[in-house]
């Protein structure tokens, strides 16, 4: 088990409930915490209440946390696409899907980070923009006042960004179409 130092805010009615969404940058690795804990920090210290939820609390395909010193919960999921959300990949299948999670919480916030790993799977933005909408749709529908934030998808950096993929576009091309439609 993961062991978390420091004390859980208890739910009520006040507590916001914010989710993490995303792949491997909202998940983090066995070096790198991800940016929830920098963001719990600074929501702690600022004397929201609020909780991290998600039904997973380890980082990339279970590495334990560099810092476990901040709410661990999440739904970050390394290496997984928009449609991933729904149908997850056969590798990584046991962590369920967007459907299966909201059935045991219910988000008043959404950090939306996906889109990477699209881009690198030469996914068409018109895939992802539909993917996009659909789970819009169901976070929506769980909670119509949800405050949905997404992210832009940050640079790949040089050695990825002029790679040709996909035919004729380059990485960097797909990603800041994606990141203009978003």
């Amino acid at each position: 088990p993961v062991r978390q130092d420091f004390m859980l805010t208890v739910y009520d009615d006040e507590t916001v409930n914010i989710l993490p969404l995303g792949n491997s940058i909202t998940n983090g690795v066995s070096t790198y915490n991800s940016y929830r804990r920098d963001l719990w920090k600074m929501l702690h210290a600022a004397g929201y209440n609020f909780d991290l939820i998600g039904s997973w609390n380890s980082h990339h395909m279970g590495s334990a946390v560099p810092d476990p010193d901040f709410d661990l919960d999440h739904e970050g999921h390394s290496g997984w696409t928009y449609d991933n959300m729904f149908h997850p990949p056969d590798w990584d299948s046991a962590r369920g899907n967007i459907t299966t999670w909201l059935q045991s919480y219910r988000p008043d916030i959404v950090l939306l980070e996906l889109g990477t790993n699209d881009v690198f799977q030469c996914r068409t933005v018109e895939e992802d923009m539909k993917d996009l909408t659909k789970l819009v749709d169901l976070l929506r529908e769980k909670n119509p006042q949800v405050r949905i934030f997404l992210a832009q998808i940050p640079p790949l950096g040089p050695r990825w960004d002029t790679a040709t993929y996909c035919g004729h576009y380059t990485l960097g091309t797909l990603l800041k179409k994606l990141n203009q439609q978003a």
